[in-house]
């Protein structure tokens, strides 16, 4: 018979516990970290524990300072991704990869034989990543043996194993700042740097609810005074066209998104969510009832919409807003942007660029109305614009800014006059005095492919009097020129910052770059392609 989790407990030693989480009563474990051992011996009878992590004992769960982090312990075993547990707060935490083949079980009490192994000995991609109230992050180049000496604030060492800190760029760099590393104040907001992290969709987010894994994505991604923008996130049951992608119109999600933002201003980072609604960019899949997604229009994509249950989804024939419903859908953002601050974060990114509904609307090749949101360019505008007075309205204009791309041709959406698109809504917004507009390059006109082009985004720039980001296949030198010659005030990353988590670092050191592995870009995986990136040693 396997050993009791008690005795597990007390065998690896006083500066290390072990906790089994399971699914179900995880929560109940962070109340009351005395009475754990009794549940867990509990849970393991009844052969539900299925979740591992361990937990410094000096840090302890009971400590209210220095709650932060983080349940990921699910890693590499196959048939991932498991079904995840609920968002939880802990301690001071650190992440243990494991394996979990079931051996011995013993039928009669129903207790499954667990293997524990070393940190980081599953795969030694994934850095061991301590994270608590300090805002530096440290690794094991070689892998933590199975016991964690004392770590003091200052000074942290796994049994002589040595730890990297990285800190930030700012302290070590010793060169003058490169101009995407110089301070630029956003508003009330004062980043440190220029260089954001582009909103990403990760698809991650199993049945639409933000997971513990992104609290290690976003954090290992943060530095003190830095942007970072959420990936898109569903307005509404009826915005979602991708598997496994976050939404923030129920109590649940808010409430999974809180330790994601926690984590993020712990660090000192600056936190976004992009708030979106995909219009005819879905299926009947992904819709609520298996009702037909929403556009201005009735004209299908040629292309398919994405992947639900592992096979592709043809994009079924959407349905034509009516004028009256439309007042619902700018509803929805609002109550979406008024739910990201409730779930903590710093201000919301409207998305309206790639092909997606208010595209659908601001563009002549999609749009074919006939009624007031239709025909002129001030009318394709309007709804794009009535929801930007409906989340102004409702969290205020310093905490609103907007995403466009009026130059790609996204999801079979493009424009005949993009310059004017794009000058006329920038002039637009500036009446609103939003924080931020984040454009997307000319030069971007698919996801894929960057195709060098005349056009520029200096008259968009010109036209909007709050702070500018660009996008769009920006390298380090890009990012350099277009900050230092007034092109643009911030720069988004999006490809190079998923594989590289310490961009800023990297590029104030000019250190090489990890190089990102596309296939791995949506794969549903909490770890691999996700928090597995390794940092500058």
């Amino acid at each position: 018979m396997a050993q009791k989790p008690h005795l597990l407990l007390e065998e690896l030693g006083s500066k290390l516990e072990y906790a089994l989480l399971s699914r179900r009563y995880h929560r109940a474990l962070a109340v009351n970290f005395n009475k754990s051992v009794d549940i867990l011996d509990g849970l393991v009878e009844k052969d539900e524990a299925t979740e591992y992590a361990n937990f410094h004992k000096d840090g302890g769960i009971r400590s209210e300072k220095k709650k932060m982090l983080i349940q990921i312990a699910y890693s590499l075993r196959p048939g991932y991704p498991p079904p995840p547990p609920q968002s939880i707060e802990l301690g001071r935490c650190i992440v243990v990869p494991y394996t979990s083949p079931v051996t011995n079980t013993d039928a009669r009490a129903g207790i499954r034989e667990v293997h524990f192994l070393p940190f980081n000995s599953v795969d030694k991609r994934i850095a061991l990543t301590y994270i608590d109230a300090n805002e530096n992050w440290h690794r094991s180049s070689n892998g933590a043996p199975e016991q964690v000496t004392n770590t003091s604030r200052c000074d942290r060492s796994v049994n002589n194993h040595k730890v990297c800190d990285c800190h930030h760029m700012a302290a070590e760099a010793d060169a003058p700042a490169i101009p995407l590393l110089t301070p630029y104040k956003m508003g009330k907001f004062n980043l440190s740097h220029r260089v954001v992290l582009a909103p990403l969709t990760r698809q991650r987010s199993y049945n639409n609810v933000p997971q513990p894994h992104a609290i290690l994505y976003y954090s290992q991604r943060t530095s003190p005074g830095g942007l970072l923008i959420s990936e898109a996130t569903g307005v509404s049951d009826t915005a979602q066209g991708l598997i496994h992608t976050p939404g923030i119109w129920t109590k649940e999600q808010v409430e999974a998104w809180k330790p994601i933002v926690n984590a993020v201003h712990a660090k000192g980072g600056i936190f976004f969510c992009q708030i979106w609604h995909v219009g005819r960019v879905s299926s009947t899949a992904f819709q609520p009832n298996g009702q037909a997604p929403i556009s201005s229009t009735d004209k299908p994509l040629k292309q398919q919409t994405g992947s639900k249950g592992g096979e592709e989804t043809q994009s079924t024939i959407p349905r034509r807003l009516k004028t009256e419903e439309i007042p619902d859908v700018v509803n929805d953002f609002r109550v979406a942007a008024r739910n990201a601050i409730e779930a903590g974060f710093d201000g919301v990114e409207i998305h309206g660029a790639h092909g997606y509904l208010l595209e659908q609307f601001m563009k002549d090749a999609v749009n074919d109305r006939s009624d007031e949101y239709g025909g002129s360019l001030e009318n394709r505008c309007r709804f794009a614009l009535e929801v930007v007075e409906g989340v102004v309205n409702e969290i205020g204009a310093e905490r609103v800014g907007i995403r466009l791309s009026p130059f790609t041709q996204h999801a079979e959406c493009e424009d005949s006059d993009p310059m004017a698109l794009g000058v006329y809504m920038a002039s637009a917004l500036s009446k609103y005095n939003i924080l931020y507009c984040h454009i997307v390059e000319p030069r971007m006109k698919t996801a894929l492919e960057v195709v060098e082009c005349p056009q520029s985004l200096v008259p968009i720039r010109k036209a909007f009097n709050g702070s500018f980001i660009a996008a769009g296949g920006y390298n380090r030198e890009d990012g350099i020129n277009a900050v230092a010659e007034n092109k643009t005030d911030l720069v988004a990353y999006g490809r190079l910052f998923l594989a590289n988590p310490d961009l800023p670092k990297r590029f104030g050191l000019d250190a090489p770059l990890n190089k990102y592995i596309r296939q791995n870009f949506y794969s549903h995986h909490p770890v691999i392609g996700y928090t597995d990136y390794p940092f500058l040693e």
